[in-house]
């Protein structure tokens, strides 16, 4: 848990309580938070390998230790610790991970946090049904591309997306490593007939120098498309650094 402002998507630079969960369903190659599932060198040995095979390479060179990155905390402990750090501060954001993966002990915490004015917002790559959720949650789904070194199978669920892009505020998120993504992106969002306004475009990075050489073209291709640009301000400020 910590506060900060959202770095990235609609509501970029909103001051937020962050409430970052662990375990993820997905082993993307470019993944910036790997302290969230990174647990097993057999894990780090499949990934490596699957970036070997298609000529690439990941940042990963070590395992994480579950016991040090996790914590478990029982759902009104998890309350009123946010409540706290919150502060006055009103929007709460729940990541990852995969934090649908938690959904069953969330829902009993949404409700609570909704009853006293909280806005909640879920960073989720799409592949974990969100039924269930209130619907007053905002979801920025992200579906992985293949720049993520992940099966099409595994990365991508149509009917999941579907269910997630129901909700009324609900926005996609792409994270784009090249020009190469972008056939790919107007696939998927022609197939879920979403409204261009509705989708973002990030460029893929951990540091500002990268991040502002694919920023640059990226907002021709959102303009050019209708498209929304989101940068990383996270990112920009703070490099790769955790709990910001």
């Amino acid at each position: 848990m910590f506060r900060s402002v959202q770095g990235e998507g609609p509501n970029t630079g909103r001051p937020s309580v962050f409430l970052r969960l662990g375990v993820c369903n997905l082993s993307c190659a470019w993944c910036d938070t790997p302290y969230t599932w990174l647990f097993s060198q057999d894990k780090l040995n499949e990934v490596n390998k699957r970036a070997a095979e298609h000529g690439k390479s990941t940042p990963f060179n070590t395992t994480f230790k579950k016991h040090d990155e996790l914590r478990r905390l029982p759902v009104a402990d998890a309350f009123d610790e946010l409540t706290n750090l919150a502060d006055g501060v009103k929007a709460i954001v729940i990541t990852g991970g995969e934090p649908l993966l938690h959904k069953k002990p969330l829902l009993h915490l949404l409700p609570r946090f909704i009853r006293e004015g909280y806005e909640i917002e879920f960073e989720t790559n799409g592949t974990v049904s969100p039924d269930g959720l209130p619907a007053a949650v905002h979801l920025n789904v992200s579906p992985k591309l293949s720049n993520s070194l992940m099966r099409n199978e595994t990365r991508l669920n149509f009917q999941v997306l579907q269910q997630c892009m129901r909700f009324r505020s609900s926005v996609l998120k792409f994270v784009v490593d090249g020009p190469s993504d972008l056939d790919e992106i107007n696939d998927i969002v022609q197939k879920l007939g979403v409204h261009p306004n509705r989708v973002y475009l990030m460029p893929q990075g951990t540091n500002s120098e990268t991040i502002r050489k694919r920023g640059r073209w990226l907002v021709d291709v959102c303009i050019e498309h209708g498209f929304q640009y989101t940068h990383r301000v996270h990112v920009e400020l703070w490099g790769d650094k955790r709990g910001v």
